[in-house]
């Protein structure tokens, strides 16, 4: 049976990822990827993915475990792709990259005011006795 795996770790100098192909629990070989080659590589995995059939789940589970960054770099400009404007939103991920949000005005205005609402309702809960 051939059992394949993938392991991906940073390298030893921390300037390079280096991603491992092993068979049947041996490695067969490695490639070592600059931290830049290696966001390329995360946004064309990206890009496939979200060409398949089975998407990904428009709804969040509840009992999933995710790891939210704190405190993420953000910038918002007007902005527009392929004829369509809105508002950009840019958020940094450490790993990824800074991920590009087209959002239309309509959206733009209710998430700025979900997180004003949000915003409010985490200080008052904080600040009572």
């Amino acid at each position: 049976m051939d059992y394949m795996e993938l392991k991906v770790y940073p390298a030893e100098d921390q300037l390079h990822v280096t991603i491992e192909l092993w068979q049947d629990g041996k490695p067969l070989g490695h490639i070592l990827l600059p931290g830049s080659d290696a966001e390329g590589l995360c946004q064309s995995v990206a890009e496939a993915r979200k060409k398949l059939s089975d998407e990904v789940s428009r709804e969040i589970d509840p009992v999933s475990r995710m790891a939210a960054l704190y405190a993420p770099m953000y910038a918002t400009t007007v902005g527009h792709s392929e004829g369509e404007h809105g508002v950009l939103l840019l958020l940094r991920h450490p790993g990824l990259g800074w991920l590009p949000f087209l959002l239309p005005h309509r959206n733009a205005a209710d998430l700025g005011q979900r997180l004003m609402d949000d915003a409010k309702q985490a200080s008052q809960e904080s600040s009572s006795p």
